[in-house]
């Protein structure tokens, strides 16, 4: 399988997520999109206060991701973040995420799925689609 995150705007991606995680946004005096947050070692970028949106690291940090998948699970949805052992699937890596995963297989809600050579690739796709479909459950009232 091809790297897919070189197909996506990683940038625009890490905005979807750094907005759903609630950070505060500022427009930076240069015109940059930034997000700042009291805690700022959360950050690590070497900056006092703030993070631009180039160095968002939730496509490359798994400190950064997990934050995500931890909102997500606090929102009530299940993550299966698992490593494939299957002869169709040997060596990839398959994330999922819905509600009910500890049912038994016919009444468990599977959301989405990704399936590729990296964890941290899956994971990415997986966060970034889910937010997407959060957001637009959301915007229609549906939540």
């Amino acid at each position: 399988m091809e790297n897919i995150i070189n197909k996506i705007n990683v940038e625009e991606n890490n905005k979807l997520i750094a907005n759903f995680m609630e950070y505060p946004y500022f427009l930076s005096d240069s015109g940059v999109d930034s997000w700042g947050d009291d805690d700022v070692e959360r950050w690590e970028v070497g900056f006092d206060d703030y993070c631009k949106v180039d160095e968002l690291k939730f496509n490359s940090s798994w400190n950064w991701l997990m934050e995500v998948v931890d909102r997500i699970e606090k929102l009530g949805y299940d993550t299966l973040i698992s490593k494939g052992y299957a002869i169709s699937n040997y060596g990839t890596y398959y994330v999922e995420i819905g509600r009910d995963f500890y049912m038994d297989e016919e009444n468990k809600e599977v959301i989405l799925s990704f399936l590729t050579n990296s964890k941290i690739e899956s994971t990415y796709l997986a966060v970034r689609t889910f937010i997407k479909w959060y957001n637009g459950k959301k915007e229609r009232g549906e939540l």
